[in-house]
């Protein structure tokens, strides 16, 4: 899916164990986006992973990864209410997020 290739939002968790943590997500291509920590425990970490992004409706996309830490990430973008919803999970543990969404250029 081309549609988030060159586009970068950015999601602040407010609600769960990442609350105050501020990500920046780039879409690089079809298949890769760099992440980068804007603010909490994660600021100044960056990496680029591999995604997989699923349409759910015109308002509505989720994305997933599996990080190289061993982490599974899932986020869901809703573009009518500017909310973003994740799901982060380890070996032993699953945290349910919610935050805000800004998109903050596109090309």
């Amino acid at each position: 899916m081309r549609d988030f290739v060159g586009t970068t939002f950015e999601h602040e968790w407010t609600e769960g164990a990442y609350t105050g943590v501020i990500y920046r997500v780039e879409f690089i291509s079809d298949t890769m986006l760099r992440w980068t920590g804007i603010a909490g425990f994660a600021k100044g970490r960056s990496d680029i992973q591999k995604y997989t992004l699923q349409k759910i409706n015109d308002t509505i996309s989720q994305f997933s990864w599996l990080a190289n830490d061993g982490l599974s990430v899932i986020i869901t973008y809703n573009f009518v209410t500017m909310r973003s919803f994740g799901v982060i999970s380890t070996k032993t543990e699953q945290h349910v997020l919610r935050g805000s969404l800004r998109k903050l250029n596109s090309q």
